[in-house]
């Protein structure tokens, strides 16, 4: 999805050059679209693990009465069978939190830096749509990058330099 957003906003805007803010909105929309995608997945296992814990006690309790139909038992066989139906809760509850929520969790970061990163291009293309020459364009897409991740201005104009000389000798080649 996203690199067919980056090639769609520059087909639009070699289509038609005299509305720089339909490629955004184009943009706008399909990180729109990616994102709910994958957010029905993180709201899907966070469901999950809201569940398992009921899960866990509907075991339970069908062990309890499993158990209460062998009451003439000795009390080790009981004892057995009640450790079993509390097994039920146990994994219902550490399955909910002790994994299934937990990824739930990381997932859905993942898909929030996604949501950051695709922004990050959408203010790119945007700029350079609206007809912001490459270098200022690139800067107010460094300006969007969270500041703990963020380059400072020189690491990013060294990076353009580098990456001018590998074009330069690649067309000189």
């Amino acid at each position: 999805a996203p690199s067919g957003m980056v090639c769609d906003a520059f087909r639009l805007m070699a289509l038609d050059l005299s509305d720089p803010a339909r490629a955004e909105a184009r943009m706008d929309q399909s990180i729109a679209v990616y994102l709910d995608q994958r957010m029905k997945a993180v709201g899907a296992l966070h469901t999950l693990a809201d569940a398992l814990p009921a899960l866990g006690i509907v075991a339970a309790v069908l062990g309890i009465i499993r158990t209460m139909g062998s009451i003439n038992q000795s009390p080790a066989i009981l004892g057995a069978m009640i450790g079993s139906a509390l097994l039920g809760t146990f994994l219902g509850v550490f399955l909910a939190y002790g994994l299934v929520g937990p990824v739930a969790a990381r997932f859905g970061q993942i898909v929030e830096e996604d949501a950051r990163f695709l922004d990050v291009i959408r203010s790119v293309l945007g700029a350079y749509a609206e007809g912001l020459q490459p270098g200022i364009a690139l800067e107010m897409g460094r300006t969007t990058i969270p500041p703990a991740l963020q380059p400072d201005p020189s690491t990013l104009e060294r990076a353009l330099s580098v990456s001018r000389f590998v074009a330069k000798s690649r067309t000189a080649a």
